[in-house]
């Protein structure tokens, strides 16, 4: 599978995901925007663009001594929230971004999951999540390392 074909088809498949959408919607009143690349002139604004999704570039390994080819790709998530919420028990205080950064990450896992192509796993994800960003930003970084097993007369090079 052609590198840029198999990125296309995850990035479409958050940029489309209802189920994310839904959340963003829910949570900040509006969709989440996805970048494919890291756009250097015109990054995405903490103030303007939040929620959205980077997606940095992909990469494809593959060698003819392997059983299969492995694709990888990076992601960062930013929103905007503020405020904090007593947990339980009543001495736990936390900001609210860390729920929803976490929710966050987790439906844009689970898009990319669903929108794989036949044959395709993710291996290994990574998460990250970081509120301690200045005022109200809340961000997370997502790693995830995908494999397809070649079948017989299958070229990896190809």
């Amino acid at each position: 599978m052609d590198l840029y074909d198999f990125y296309k088809t995850i990035v479409t498949g958050v940029a489309q995901d209802t189920d994310l959408a839904a959340w963003a919607v829910a949570q900040f009143g509006t969709s989440v925007t996805v970048f494919a690349g890291m756009p250097s002139d015109d990054f995405p604004d903490m103030d303007d663009d939040v929620p959205f999704v980077l997606f940095g570039e992909p990469t494809r390994n593959c060698s003819q001594n392997r059983r299969t080819i492995n694709y990888a790709c990076g992601a960062w998530m930013g929103l905007s929230v503020s405020g904090l919420k007593t947990g339980n028990p009543d001495n736990l205080t936390e900001p609210i971004g860390v729920e929803r950064i976490l929710d966050g990450l987790r439906l844009v896992r689970l898009a990319v999951v669903a929108s794989l192509p036949d044959g395709v796993t993710l291996d290994d994800f990574e998460e990250n999540a970081d509120v301690n960003a200045a005022g109200s930003e809340v961000h997370g970084d997502m790693g995830f390392s995908f494999s397809q097993p070649l079948t017989i007369g299958m070229n990896p090079m190809e």
